[in-house]
């Protein structure tokens, strides 16, 4: 029977849509083994090989996950670099003084 803490976490997984890679036990004592060793994924077509091999010098299994990794080529994309030398600055301020005055008038009008 699962604690609550333990329903819990299984809820959390999978809401997250997570698959633990480890199966199996991987930590002994003299009484049971338990599975201590939490690898995630929420894409299990990248795992490739995964191995608990038995312990030897202490109560943990050595673990391996062998993961595949695909590096997408990014390409160059055209953009536009603008030759603000060739701007007419003066024409420009201009206009923005103009637009400046307009809303100006347009908002002290509102007001009277």
């Amino acid at each position: 029977m699962l604690s609550q803490q333990n329903k819990s976490f299984l809820l959390l997984l999978q809401r997250l849509k997570l698959t633990s890679i480890i199966l199996c036990a991987t930590n002994f004592t003299s009484n049971n083994g338990t599975c201590i060793d939490l690898i995630l994924t929420n894409n299990t077509n990248l795992v490739v090989k995964n191995d608990v091999n038995p312990h030897f010098c202490s109560s943990h299994s050595v673990i391996s996950v062998e993961i595949k990794f695909y590096i997408f080529k990014q390409y160059a994309y055209k953009r536009v670099i603008t030759d603000y030398s060739k701007a007419d600055y003066v024409n420009l301020r201009k206009i923005i003084t103009g637009i400046t005055k307009f809303l100006h008038q347009q908002i002290s009008m509102k007001f009277i």
